[in-house]
């Protein structure tokens, strides 16, 4: 017990907190070519995990996904080095997510980005790319889906975005997740209070399987 809150404490002290960051997206960076940032990594002392200040630019060096705090629980540290990361619980705040098609490309970049990790190191034999978490909560969120194959890029442009899912799984490019409430705003005006689904997304087909939804228009 001391050596865990002697942990606490040292992991509290932002020069530590900062290297920590650093040390953690260089070695990932380094070993699958993205370009992931964290500023800040602290551990609390009822174990979990806060990471401050992420930021995952795309193949084209634009802002995918940020976030400025998330807290969770690291549930099996050995799956890691397999690209297994099972996670307890997740909290995103102020989430940021662009997911974009470009200009004469088929994949969007979270595809492009999520095939690094099965395709960038064959040598290291690494199995495809699995996280999975128990419950995932996000607070005021923004999320854009543009493809700019289109007339009109701007396909999605959700704001105020909240949402509370469970069973969440991402196997290579594949998500699926049980939505229990999503709530957000449309640039185009519209507002829904209250979204409820099982979501599952692939590189063919979105679906939205008994779907349940409560608008404020």
């Amino acid at each position: 017990m001391l050596l865990f809150c002697l942990l606490v404490g040292l992991l509290s002290i932002p020069s530590i907190q900062t290297s920590l960051g650093s040390y953690t997206t260089g070695k990932i960076n380094k070993s699958y070519g993205t370009n992931i940032k964290i500023k800040k990594v602290g551990l609390k002392f009822n174990g979990d995990v806060e990471l401050k200040s992420i930021l995952i630019k795309d193949h084209f060096e634009a802002s995918m996904f940020s976030v400025s705090k998330l807290n969770t629980s690291i549930l099996n540290f050995a799956k890691i080095i397999n690209n297994q990361l099972v996670f307890g619980n997740i909290e995103l705040d102020s989430l940021f997510f662009h997911i974009k098609t470009y200009k004469d490309e088929t994949d969007t970049n979270l595809d492009v980005f999520v095939s690094k990790f099965d395709k960038e190191n064959p040598a290291l034999q690494t199995n495809k790319f699995i996280l999975s978490s128990n419950e995932v909560q996000i607070y005021n969120g923004k999320f854009l889906l543009t493809d700019e194959n289109l007339n009109n890029a701007k396909v999605l442009d959700f704001h105020t975005l909240n949402l509370f899912a469970s069973d969440f799984f991402i196997s290579g490019t594949d998500v699926k997740a049980a939505i229990n409430s999503l709530s957000f705003k449309d640039s185009r005006g519209a507002e829904i209070q209250k979204l409820q689904s099982d979501f599952s997304y692939s590189l063919t087909q979105m679906k939205f399987d008994r779907l349940e939804i409560k608008s404020a228009n």
